[in-house]
Protein backbone atom coordinates (compact mmCIF):
# COMPACT_ATOMS: atom_id res chain seq x y z
CA UNK A 1 0.00 0.00 0.00
CA UNK A 2 1.18 3.47 -0.87
CA UNK A 3 1.71 5.73 2.14
CA UNK A 4 0.97 9.43 2.28
CA UNK A 5 4.60 10.20 3.18
CA UNK A 6 5.65 8.95 -0.27
CA UNK A 7 3.83 11.74 -2.10
CA UNK A 8 3.05 14.52 0.40
CA UNK A 9 4.30 18.04 -0.20
CA UNK A 10 6.80 19.16 2.42
CA UNK A 11 7.82 22.56 1.05
CA UNK A 12 4.88 24.36 2.63
CA UNK A 13 3.52 27.87 2.41
CA UNK A 14 1.84 28.68 5.72
CA UNK A 15 0.33 31.62 7.56
CA UNK A 16 -0.23 32.48 11.20
CA UNK A 17 -3.53 33.44 12.85
CA UNK A 18 -2.47 37.09 12.95
CA UNK A 19 -1.58 37.24 9.22
CA UNK A 20 -3.65 39.96 7.50
CA UNK A 21 -6.30 38.34 5.35
CA UNK A 22 -5.24 40.38 2.32
CA UNK A 23 -1.74 38.92 2.65
CA UNK A 24 -3.23 35.41 2.68
CA UNK A 25 -5.13 36.22 -0.53
CA UNK A 26 -1.92 37.44 -2.14
CA UNK A 27 -0.11 34.21 -1.20
CA UNK A 28 -2.91 32.09 -2.65
CA UNK A 29 -2.72 33.99 -5.94
CA UNK A 30 1.08 34.21 -6.09
CA UNK A 31 1.62 30.50 -5.47
CA UNK A 32 -1.45 29.30 -7.41
CA UNK A 33 -2.75 27.30 -4.47
CA UNK A 34 -6.26 26.83 -3.09
CA UNK A 35 -5.59 27.27 0.61
CA UNK A 36 -3.10 27.71 3.40
CA UNK A 37 -2.41 25.86 6.64
CA UNK A 38 -2.52 28.14 9.66
CA UNK A 39 0.21 27.37 12.19
CA UNK A 40 1.54 28.58 15.52
CA UNK A 41 5.12 28.33 16.75
CA UNK A 42 6.88 25.06 15.98
CA UNK A 43 4.51 24.48 13.04
CA UNK A 44 1.60 23.45 15.31
CA UNK A 45 -1.47 23.26 13.06
CA UNK A 46 -4.38 25.39 14.30
CA UNK A 47 -6.49 25.85 11.16
CA UNK A 48 -6.80 26.10 7.41
CA UNK A 49 -7.91 29.06 5.34
CA UNK A 50 -9.14 28.33 1.82
CA UNK A 51 -9.90 30.41 -1.22
CA UNK A 52 -13.57 29.67 -0.55
CA UNK A 53 -13.23 31.11 2.97
CA UNK A 54 -11.94 34.33 1.41
CA UNK A 55 -14.42 34.75 -1.45
CA UNK A 56 -16.38 37.37 0.49
CA UNK A 57 -13.34 39.60 0.61
CA UNK A 58 -12.70 39.03 -3.10
CA UNK A 59 -16.30 40.08 -3.78
CA UNK A 60 -15.84 43.36 -1.93
CA UNK A 61 -12.54 44.03 -3.70
CA UNK A 62 -14.18 43.38 -7.11
CA UNK A 63 -17.22 45.55 -6.43
CA UNK A 64 -15.28 48.27 -4.67
CA UNK A 65 -17.63 48.15 -1.70
CA UNK A 66 -15.90 48.93 1.57
CA UNK A 67 -15.87 46.28 4.24
CA UNK A 68 -14.21 45.75 7.59
CA UNK A 69 -13.38 42.19 6.50
CA UNK A 70 -10.33 43.45 4.61
CA UNK A 71 -8.81 44.64 7.89
CA UNK A 72 -9.20 41.32 9.67
CA UNK A 73 -6.68 38.55 10.16
CA UNK A 74 -6.73 34.96 8.98
CA UNK A 75 -8.08 33.85 12.36
CA UNK A 76 -11.49 35.39 11.52
CA UNK A 77 -11.88 33.22 8.42
CA UNK A 78 -9.96 29.98 9.04
CA UNK A 79 -11.57 26.62 9.60
CA UNK A 80 -10.62 25.24 12.98
CA UNK A 81 -12.27 21.83 12.71
CA UNK A 82 -9.57 20.15 10.64
CA UNK A 83 -9.43 16.72 9.07
CA UNK A 84 -5.79 15.63 8.98
CA UNK A 85 -3.80 12.49 8.23
CA UNK A 86 -0.48 11.10 9.41
CA UNK A 87 2.51 10.39 7.13
CA UNK A 88 2.17 6.61 7.56
CA UNK A 89 -1.55 6.58 6.71
CA UNK A 90 -2.67 4.82 3.56
CA UNK A 91 -3.05 7.02 0.49
CA UNK A 92 -6.29 5.22 -0.39
CA UNK A 93 -7.82 6.59 2.84
CA UNK A 94 -6.97 10.12 1.75
CA UNK A 95 -8.49 9.47 -1.66
CA UNK A 96 -11.66 8.22 0.05
CA UNK A 97 -11.77 11.41 2.14
CA UNK A 98 -11.50 13.56 -0.98
CA UNK A 99 -14.34 11.63 -2.59
CA UNK A 100 -16.62 12.12 0.43
CA UNK A 101 -15.70 15.67 1.50
CA UNK A 102 -15.42 18.98 -0.39
CA UNK A 103 -11.77 19.42 0.64
CA UNK A 104 -9.12 20.23 -1.96
CA UNK A 105 -6.27 19.65 0.44
CA UNK A 106 -5.61 17.97 3.78
CA UNK A 107 -2.77 18.60 6.18
CA UNK A 108 -0.40 15.85 7.26
CA UNK A 109 0.57 15.98 10.92
CA UNK A 110 2.92 14.27 13.32
CA UNK A 111 1.11 14.77 16.60
CA UNK A 112 -0.01 18.40 16.23
CA UNK A 113 2.97 19.45 14.11
CA UNK A 114 2.31 20.13 10.43
CA UNK A 115 4.77 18.05 8.38
CA UNK A 116 3.12 18.00 4.96
CA UNK A 117 0.13 18.60 2.77
CA UNK A 118 -1.62 16.51 0.17
CA UNK A 119 -4.04 17.71 -2.49
CA UNK A 120 -6.56 16.07 -4.76
CA UNK A 121 -4.16 16.62 -7.63
CA UNK A 122 -1.35 14.84 -5.74
CA UNK A 123 -3.59 11.78 -5.34
CA UNK A 124 -4.60 11.77 -9.01
CA UNK A 125 -0.99 12.15 -10.18
CA UNK A 126 0.04 9.28 -7.92
CA UNK A 127 -2.78 7.07 -9.23
CA UNK A 128 -1.83 7.76 -12.84
CA UNK A 129 1.83 7.05 -12.09
CA UNK A 130 1.00 3.77 -10.35
CA UNK A 131 -1.26 2.76 -13.24
CA UNK A 132 1.57 3.37 -15.73
CA UNK A 133 3.97 1.26 -13.67
CA UNK A 134 1.47 -1.60 -13.53
CA UNK A 135 0.89 -1.36 -17.28
CA UNK A 136 4.66 -1.47 -17.98
CA UNK A 137 5.11 -4.45 -15.66
CA UNK A 138 2.29 -6.28 -17.40
CA UNK A 139 3.78 -5.50 -20.81
CA UNK A 140 7.15 -6.97 -19.75
CA UNK A 141 5.60 -10.11 -18.28
CA UNK A 142 3.64 -10.93 -21.45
Amino acid sequence: MLKIKNIMQTDLIVVRKNTPVTEALELIVKHKITGLPVVEKNMELVGIVSEKDLLGIAYHLITGTPTEMQNKTVEAFMSKNITAFRPDDNLADTCQCFMEKPFRRVPIVDGRKLVGLITRKDVIISAIGKNRLVARANAFSS
